[in-house]
């Protein structure tokens, strides 16, 4: 759906971010790949060229930006970084490298119901690595965490921290922490 059709059918368009890239802050594989949504950690966006800089226009629908939640079961945050994980994986299958995009809580967004994250393509100039990155992030949901479920999250954060596997090792560690939670909760 391109922005002008947005506006005529009374979508909201709050839910809509755009972002100014300026002198190949893109590459053409990069633009291909987010106009056709192959990769579930980014946002689908649309983009237009205008003189020396192309504007992209990510669709937010359903998301809000983490930094305005204030409230994370732990659960829910291990679930996001289960998601976040499994989702940097696959970009990493389309050559979109977890080093090469910021992931930081400017252009993070959550879903809480699904719990899902997102981001805003932002190029990175690849000196964090993912787990450096994730970390970062699990330090911001860490304190939107009650403090009677920061101990596990906490545990999740040692977990992503001291991993040396990559990718698949990880997910398994958080996943095996979410189901903690979950049994924790029927209790």
């Amino acid at each position: 759906m391109d922005i002008a059709h947005a506006q005529n059918v009374g979508v909201n368009m709050a839910d809509f971010e755009k972002i100014n890239y300026i002198d190949k802050g893109l590459k053409k594989y990069e633009v291909d790949i987010l106009t056709l949504g192959l990769c579930d950690i980014f946002f689908r966006a649309s983009f237009v060229e205008e003189k020396s800089k192309v504007k992209g226009i990510f669709d937010c629908r359903g998301y809000e930006k983490l930094s305005d939640v204030e409230k994370i079961s732990a659960e829910t945050g291990l679930h996001l970084f289960a998601s976040m994980a499994k989702n940097a994986l696959q970009a990493e299958k389309h050559c979109m490298f977890s080093e090469n995009f910021e992931m930081r809580e400017e252009n993070c967004f959550v879903d809480l119901e699904k719990g899902d994250m997102k981001f805003l393509y932002l190029r990175d100039n690849g000196k964090k690595n993912f787990k450096d990155k994730m970390l970062k992030l699990m330090c911001v949901v860490l304190e939107k965490v009650d403090v009677n479920e920061r101990d596990l999250f906490q545990r999740a954060m040692d977990v992503v921290g001291n991993s040396k596997g990559g990718f698949k090792p990880m997910i398994g560690h958080i996943e095996a922490l979410e189901r903690k939670a979950l049994q924790d909760l029927r209790k």
